[in-house]
């Protein structure tokens, strides 16, 4: 998930100010710095990143220097304990039950006030990451909530490169595919994504794959092994995001186990650079 539109980041001028010694506070300042932009917009924001919320409102209202208890009172920022709203336990990683949590929240919010748009931010639980039937979960849940998203509400999915780091290639790609223009940098303000169907992101995904495959291959035979998966095998561009471990397996029939190695670690690179927030 990411930002859903594009909406320029606050001067520094904003009525909401942003210190930048809350820089060097705690590592979450990136996401507060969102939470401010967004409240200073009118917006209400629901916030489950963190899984100590005391702490969070204590470090958030030092970094952003202003006074967070009043945005909670009057239910423009509601913060949600993420291992308890992802746990593995009560929820088993299902979908349904995330995204029925999710419109649940959400509905309860947007009923306490008159808010120009509901901005939700989430870190997926960790445990997402610790087997490949829970990534896979993972996956199933983002592509279904990509496939039902109808743009009413703002989304900022929060990958860290720890996390994301253990995802396969295939993953990664499906990840993507799952997000329009995942990119996101606080070095570069306008560069916000937004969730959206499967096949909006393919171009993208198909350049992050051909930049990979040309470093390590050069140009002439990078558009060989993309012509040879199309002619040969009836791999498109929509075959090769919507079926990636098939993708792989060709690549390395045609190309070789060692040199497909480098070729994937390469193309990984690249689709976790697109995913991953750089803070």
């Amino acid at each position: 998930m990411c930002i859903a539109g594009q909406i320029p980041m606050p001067s520094s001028s904003s009525s909401l100010p942003l210190p930048s010694e809350g820089k060097r506070l705690n590592s979450y300042y990136y996401f507060y710095e969102k939470i401010v932009h967004y409240l200073s917009q009118g917006y209400a924001v629901i916030y489950v990143v963190e899984s100590d919320i005391t702490k969070a409102v204590i470090n958030l209202s030092k970094t952003c220097a202003i006074e967070i208890e009043e945005y909670i009172e009057k239910g423009a920022l509601t913060l949600i304990d993420a291992n308890s709203f992802y746990s593995p336990s009560e929820t088993r990683f299902d979908w349904e039950l995330l995204v029925a949590q999710w419109q649940k929240v959400i509905s309860s919010v947007s009923k306490r006030g008159k808010f120009k748009r509901v901005m939700v931010m989430g870190m997926p639980h960790t445990a997402f990451f610790d087997s490949r039937e829970n990534q896979q979960k993972l996956i199933e849940y983002e592509e279904q909530v990509a496939k039902h998203y109808d743009g009413g509400v703002q989304v900022f999915c929060c990958y860290t490169k720890e996390l994301i780091d253990k995802l396969p290639l295939g993953y990664l790609l499906r990840l993507l595919a799952a997000h329009q223009n995942t990119a996101i940098s606080s070095n570069d303000n306008n560069n916000q994504g937004s969730f959206g169907r499967n096949n909006q992101n393919i171009p993208r995904t198909i350049d992050l794959i051909e930049e990979g495959l040309t470093e390590a291959l050069g140009k002439e035979t990078c558009a060989l092994v993309m012509k040879t998966l199309k002619l040969i095998y009836k791999i498109d561009r929509n075959k090769i995001v919507g079926d990636p471990e098939k993708f792989e397996e060709k690549i390395r029939r045609m190309i070789g186990e060692e040199t497909a190695d480098s070729v994937m670690r390469l193309i990984a690179e690249r689709i976790k650079a697109e995913i991953v927030i750089q803070q």
